[in-house]
């Protein structure tokens, strides 16, 4: 498999990349390779997602025992509300 960035974005992003991320994982023979060849990046704006996502027993088995997703690869984008900002955006007018 060819080295990549991986990135996963809102809870939906998140959570695909975390199973992606132990896919590949499970594809590689020698482990260490796998750490040097990808990089994953996760941001949410919701830190309950990402709870769940690393008590997952499932993904933590298929990763070894490790968390799904590793403490410098996650990006909160702070206590935002996206449904707020859109309803924001379109409440306001244009020149």
């Amino acid at each position: 498999m060819k080295p990549g960035i991986f990135i996963g974005i809102g809870g939906s992003g998140v959570k695909s990349l975390s199973k992606l991320k132990a896919k590949i994982y499970n594809s590689y023979k020698d482990k260490e390779q796998f750490d040097k060849e990808n990089s994953f990046i996760f941001i949410d704006t919701d830190l309950n997602d990402i709870t769940k996502i690393q008590s997952d027993e499932t993904l933590i088995r298929m990763l070894d025992g490790k968390k799904p997703i590793g403490m410098n690869e996650f990006i909160q984008i702070g206590k935002t509300v996206p449904s707020h900002v859109r309803r924001r955006a379109n409440s306001i007018k244009g020149p």
